[in-house]
């Protein structure tokens, strides 16, 4: 330990209690951040778990402890120097027993959804011991999640992943060959690798971690204004000799002990009389960047007018595509839709070329699988809406207003989540709720900067006081609509009105004579 040299160190599943003082395990060299088993609200064994960050007292560094749930994890903040300019990391280290539970994975997540409301640069480390996600990619790279069908909890994972921008960067695996520690930032890692000279007994199913933050480097943008440059060809030098001739220059120097406060007096009275009298030219917006040499604005040009060109003559350009158009049965793809156990398959040829069959195929952005569950599409969904919500409250965080943040939300997110509903409208409660998800996080983050966690504490209240509707509710909506268009002619769809039977019940008449006494 004496000799370690790290900026920050994490350990999981410590096994520390209250008798074990923190200078037992580092010298004065490091800050000690620990968490121990006892402070942990869901398990009720005394031993084991446990975590602990020891920040290098070169770092200015505090504990978040509002951060902080009631799992094993522990959160502390770290200057950072970033671009020059002085940032705030947030970095936790989690522990999360064997076997998973789901309300313990559920409540970690959640906590550290609010901590990334609030948090720029964020660093979350850990044993997640989530063994069934296959992670795949290069090393220095992030890393892609593999799922397995019906896990609950790498999907819980999953989606906090995307939904908060980070990426995976651990590739190291253990003697099982599965990766149960992660490396969850939205900073780049580099130089990730198995540590060569562990700090302690090393444990088959965790191989200890090292790797460095690499520093983000700003994107500078260009300016489409130039700067103002002076027009000396219109000066007034007349004006500019006679103000000249009037200046003392003997007098000027006197009060000046040196060379070099001359040299700068004589400037500054140079450029006095050059803003004076030299007019500057007024900024312009280039259409082209100014590297763009006349060559290439030439060709661009001469490009836009040919594809003027070719939108007016479409005839002409449609007979030449299909003149030199092939179709290419290497890009081709069938799938048999059957639920039977044990399908009868068919191959097909083109042009003595056997195309390949596909379990999921994609038409016009929604995923058809061969027994039409529609379980990929919904995932694949899930994932980008995640994603996009992720980006949602990253650039709306500034918004005060609650109604523009839903109109952006509506715009960008829900309109995703309903594209094409009606073919693909889940029927399993599993993916009703993942897609709903989605949009109660969106209600959260609401309530949450609006200060109404606790007075709208159900999503129901939620959806009430924002003024929308659940998901279920519009997609069926969609349905009901779609059904009624197809009914009043204004679908023109034969095969699939012969589709619906329409029963009408005539209620029986009864017919009353009159009676005569």
């Amino acid at each position: 330990m004496l000799a370690s040299e790290y900026d920050v160190i994490a350990l999981s599943e410590t096994w520390l209690a209250s008798d074990i003082f923190d200078s037992e395990l580092f010298n004065d060299r490091y800050v000690v951040y620990r968490r121990d088993r006892d402070s942990s609200f869901f398990h009720t064994k005394k031993y084991g778990g446990g975590v602990l960050l020891a920040v290098s007292k070169c770092l200015n560094s505090c504990r978040l402890t509002y951060y902080e749930s009631k799992c094993e994890d522990v959160w502390i903040s770290v200057d950072i120097r970033v671009n020059n300019k002085l940032e705030k990391l947030s970095i936790c280290c989690v522990y999360i027993p064997s076997p998973v539970q789901k309300h313990v994975l559920e409540h970690f997540l959640d906590s550290a959804n609010q901590a990334m409301e609030t948090s720029k640069l964020t660093l979350i480390l850990g044993d997640f011991n989530l063994g069934n996600i296959e992670w795949t990619g290069s090393p220095g790279l992030p890393l892609l999640a593999t799922l397995p069908q019906n896990s609950l909890y790498a999907t819980m994972l999953t989606d906090f992943i995307t939904l908060n921008n980070l990426d995976q960067y651990n590739h190291v695996k253990n003697h099982n060959s599965k990766i149960l520690d992660l490396v969850l930032t939205n900073i780049p890692v580099s130089c990730l690798r198995a540590c060569d000279s562990p700090l302690s007994k090393v444990d088959a199913h965790h191989p200890p971690l090292e790797f460095q933050l690499s520093s983000c480097t700003s994107t500078l943008t260009l300016s489409s204004r130039e700067e103002p440059r002076y027009k000396f060809y219109k000066g007034d030098y007349c004006k500019i000799i006679e103000e000249l001739k009037v200046i003392s220059w003997h007098d000027v120097f006197k009060q000046c002990s040196d060379v070099d406060s001359m040299v700068q007096l004589l400037y500054d009275k140079i450029n006095n009389i050059i803003r004076k009298h030299i007019p500057k030219s007024k900024n312009s917006t280039r259409k082209y960047p100014c590297w763009y040499s006349r060559d290439l604005i030439s060709l661009l040009r001469e490009k836009n007018k040919y594809q003027r060109t070719c939108k007016l003559i479409h005839s002409d350009y449609k007979k030449y595509i299909s003149s030199i158009e092939s179709l290419n049965a290497d890009k081709c793809n069938f799938v048999h839709f059957s639920r039977k156990k044990s399908p009868y398959f068919k191959s097909y040829v083109i042009n003595n070329h056997a195309i390949n069959e596909v379990d999921v195929i994609k038409d016009l952005g929604v995923h058809i699988d061969n027994k039409l569950r529609f379980h990929t599409h919904v995932d694949l969904l899930a994932k980008r809406s995640y994603k996009l919500l992720g980006f949602v409250l990253r650039n709306c965080r500034e918004f005060r207003s609650a109604s523009s943040k839903i109109a952006v939300f509506n715009t960008l997110v829900r309109s995703g989540l309903e594209y094409c509903s009606v073919v693909w409208n889940p029927h399993y409660e599993v993916h009703k709720k993942r897609l709903e998800a989605v949009q109660k996080r969106f209600l959260w983050h609401l309530s949450y900067q609006c200060n109404l966690v606790k007075r709208l504490p159900t999503y129901n209240s939620r959806l009430k006081y924002f003024k929308m509707t659940s998901l279920e509710s519009r997609r069926n909506m969609m349905d009901y609509l779609f059904l009624f268009k197809l009914v009043n002619n204004s679908l023109d769809c034969p095969d699939l009105l012969k589709q619906i039977n329409l029963n009408g019940k005539q209620s029986a008449k009864r017919i009353h004579k009159d009676k005569h006494c």
